[in-house]
Parts: structure tokens; C-alpha cells; sequence
């Protein structure tokens, strides 16, 4: 039997380098496989990966705290591929999210204190 598969999405800075860290422990004492794309090296090969992970990820948990285009866009195309999705948000994101995921539910977070990310996202998993 396979182990079921997650997608960590969240920018490459500092804080989403910690955030995404935080998910993947969280998941990983799941017994969930994670995917995380700062494991990749830039380049052609790179988005070829990066859409074979979505498309064979159960779920994606996705960082939406910050506008981040790279982020939106393998959310998006998570969406198009129809897989759920457990979307984060910072307690001291600055912006609203875009429009088009307003309506979604978000487990938000501290960012100086992951504990409580971690245990918010075993449950949703």
C-alpha cells in the first residue's frame, strides 16, 4: 500500500523556508510523503517536477501569506487538477488574500511559534 502523498508550497524565503519545514514534520508523522520544491534545482527540469509532484499528490498544503506568484500559480494549477488543498495564513499577512480564494477556509498561524501550525495541520490532513 502506498503511503498517501502531500505537496508543501510556500515561498523560498526565510519564513516560508521555516513554515514549510514545520509542515512537512507535521505531516511526515502522518506517515504522509511531502514534496517540497526547494529540493529542486532551478531550471527546465524544474517545472517538469514540480507539475508531476502536484499531479500526484493527494493533497497540497499551500502558504498563501504573502502575494508570491510562484506559489499562486502551483496552487492554481493544484486547483485545475481538482486536488484539495489546506491553505495557511499568517497572523501578520499584510494583504487580503487574491479574490479568488476569499470564500476558502485557512488555518491561520503564529510565526513565531509553529507549535500550534503543526498540530492545526496533522488535523486537517
Amino acid at each position: 500500500m502506498r503511503k498517501p502523498r502531500g505537496v508543501v508550497i510556500a515561498p523560498f524565503d526565510a519564513v516560508g523556508q521555516k513554515v514549510g519545514s514545520a509542515v512537512r514534520r507535521s505531516l511526515q508523522k502522518l506517515g504522509v510523503e511531502t514534496f517540497y520544491f526547494e529540493e529542486l534545482q532551478p531550471g527546465a527540469s524544474w517545472a517538469n517536477a514540480v507539475s508531476d509532484a502536484i499531479g500526484s499528490a493527494d493533497f497540497i498544503v499551500a502558504d498563501i501569506s504573502r502575494p508570491n506568484a510562484n506559489v499562486l500559480y502551483e496552487l492554481g494549477h493544484a486547483h485545475a487538477l481538482r486536488k484539495p488543498s489546506i491553505l495557511l495564513r499568517s497572523l501578520d499577512a499584510d494583504s487580503r488574500p487574491p479574490e479568488a480564494l476569499v470564500g476558502y477556509h485557512y488555518i491561520t498561524y503564529d510565526p513565531t511559534d509553529l507549535r500550534d501550525l503543526e498540530q492545526d495541520v496533522q488535523r486537517a490532513a
